[in-house]
């Protein structure tokens, strides 16, 4: 077994560990979305991989919870101190930041000046905004393949589809609507940038670029030493080399 998977059984010898293949993907959302036959029919005809992967994360975690991780990441500190005491009883959904630009224009490649890590996700079953990240994946994928007058089997993916389309464009966006209609205020980057210490937004817990970014040569990220620090992410991308980086030429859809 991978060197970085016993890093999350080792620290967390309770929890259970499961791992979707090719093989074995399609069945479970067979059986675990029954009552979305639009998500069984988007799911089976994905063939890019990236997407595929994207939309399955936010379909495990809205179906079973728990957290997703990537297979690049490492776990550095157990799971069960991941959320501060105060905020046990009331945190539903556990998000890092990935990037901050400390007010200044967004980081090269990103949508927001604070986007959120999708690489680690930490969600009870069935929240709400896991729901509306879930079904705006699935109708960005949609809107894709409508553009090119083309199908979802069919249509080409560059590097900037990606980030807008599942990927953490179109999650930062619709995390931001998504906190500002629960909490009838409005929520922006301007919320979370320089943040130092976790923030409950609602039942959402927002952790500092530190907890699931360290080492990262922006943000004033910390490094993985940092107490702070939760999660390592290698950041190894094999994904990119098939899909050509390309300006953005489109908006994300609202």
């Amino acid at each position: 077994m991978q060197p970085l998977v016993l890093s999350w059984l080792d620290k967390n010898p309770s929890y259970k560990y499961e791992r979707l293949t090719q093989a074995t993907e399609s069945t479970w959302v067979r059986r675990h979305f029954t009552h979305r036959t639009d998500i069984i029919s988007t799911f089976t005809a994905l063939r890019d991989g990236i997407l595929r992967a994207d939309l399955e994360r936010y379909l495990f975690l809205y179906a079973s919870g728990g957290i997703y991780t990537d297979l690049d990441t490492e776990c550095l500190k157990p799971i069960s101190s991941w959320i501060p005491a105060a905020y046990k009883n009331c945190t539903n959904l556990v998000l890092g930041i990935e990037g901050d630009s400390l007010g200044g224009p967004p980081i090269d490649g990103f949508t927001y000046q604070v986007q959120f890590s999708t690489w680690t996700i930490m969600a009870k079953p069935r929240h709400y905004l896991v729901e509306q990240i879930m079904n705006r994946a699935q109708s960005q994928i949609h809107a894709l393949a409508a553009e090119q007058n083309s199908t979802v089997s069919e249509m080409q993916v560059s590097y900037m589809d990606v980030m807008d389309t599942t990927g953490p464009g179109m999650f930062a966006d619709t995390v931001y609507k998504g906190l500002s209609s629960a909490t009838n205020s409005s929520v922006t980057s301007a919320n979370f940038t320089g943040l130092t210490r976790p923030r409950l937004v609602g039942d959402v817990l927002i952790l500092p670029v530190t907890a699931f970014a360290p080492g990262m040569p922006h943000s004033n990220a910390g490094d993985v030493e940092d107490e702070a620090a939760l999660v390592r992410h290698l950041l190894r991308g094999s994904w990119k080399g098939a899909h050509q980086v390309q300006r953005r030429t489109r908006r994300i859809s609202r």
